[in-house]
This record gives C-alpha cells, sequence and structure tokens, in this order.
C-alpha cells in the first residue's frame, strides 16, 4: 500500500471518530430528563353507558391524568360527581370516554327533552305523514318540535260493485 493512501486512511478514522464523540456529547446536552408533572386523575365511564343510566361508583372509574390542567366541564374524582345527587346519561358513551358535564343531567334531574333545552326555549310535539320522523331542530327559532308518526292504515278508496252482466 502507498505511504499516501495510508495518511488518507488514517485521516478519515480519525476525523469519523471525532464527528462520533462530537455527535454523543450533542445528544447528551440535548436529552435532558424532563420533569415528570404532577398528575391528578380524571373521571371515564368503567363500561359502555346508555342514555338514561343512572351513574354510580361501579360504573364510573378515575385514571391518571398528566395534564396540569382538566379539560373544561370534567370531573376529577367520584365524590365531585355523585355527592349533590343522582346523575344519569345524557349522551351514551363507549368505555373508557372522558365523563364530561354536558354529557350527564346536573343532580337530581331526570334524562328527557326537556334537560337539552336551553332558557326560552320549549318543545313542541306534532303529527306528521309517516315518512317523516324525528327531532326538528332550528337554532334560530326558541322551540325544538318532536315529531311523532303513527302506523295508522291509509284509507283506501272503496271500488263500486259491479254486477256481472247476464
Amino acid at each position: 500500500m502507498r505511504r499516501s493512501n495510508l495518511i488518507i486512511l488514517l485521516v478519515a478514522l480519525a476525523m469519523g471518530g471525532i464527528a462520533a464523540l462530537m455527535a454523543r456529547s450533542w445528544i447528551a446536552q440535548h436529552t435532558t430528563a424532563q420533569p415528570v408533572a404532577s398528575t391528578s386523575t380524571i373521571l371515564v365511564a368503567a363500561a359502555p353507558l346508555a342514555f338514561g343510566t343512572v351513574l354510580t361508583e361501579d360504573n364510573v372509574s378515575e385514571i391518571p391524568w398528566a395534564e396540569p390542567q382538566l379539560p373544561e366541564g370534567a370531573f376529577a374524582k367520584k365524590i365531585d360527581l355523585l355527592r349533590e345527587g343522582r346523575r344519569v346519561v345524557l349522551t351514551a358513551m363507549e368505555r373508557s370516554e372522558m365523563i364530561t358535564r354536558p354529557k350527564v343531567t346536573a343532580p337530581g334531574q331526570r334524562a328527557s327533552l326537556s334537560v337539552l333545552l336551553e332558557e326560552g326555549q320549549r318543545a313542541v310535539t306534532s303529527p306528521c305523514a309517516s315518512t317523516t320522523s324525528g327531532v326538528l331542530r332550528d337554532s334560530s327559532s326558541p322551540v325544538i318540535g318532536s315529531t311523532s308518526c303513527c302506523s295508522a292504515p291509509r284509507h283506501r278508496r272503496a271500488r263500486p260493485k259491479t254486477r256481472p252482466m247476464c
């Protein structure tokens, strides 16, 4: 091997070693341990909850929450949810879904359409054709309407009786 090739190889190995040491020290400086945030708890559904389910200590559970603040309307402890009275589920919830104030009734309140009404609104029921049904909602109107449809038989015009021709 020529002497010039050997010198180039040694210089390349030295530069590679220096680059590796510099990368190691840079990584060590930038990977400092993150301070552990104080954790609190948040309330979630322990099982799937359907509309109208009464919340109890058995069907809710507390899980750790690492953020400094809880989401708006969330409950931190079971006692926060259950101390003022019975609460009922307004929106179906899956297992481990966060329980928030809009998803449950106020203490002692029933789960009904009247809970969803805002101040100044009222509920009305109106008959309809059997092809339409559901809840009518117009954000500009102070009225929320629920349509009720029945499956009554349709009136048919009687056929005139014909006499057989003789």
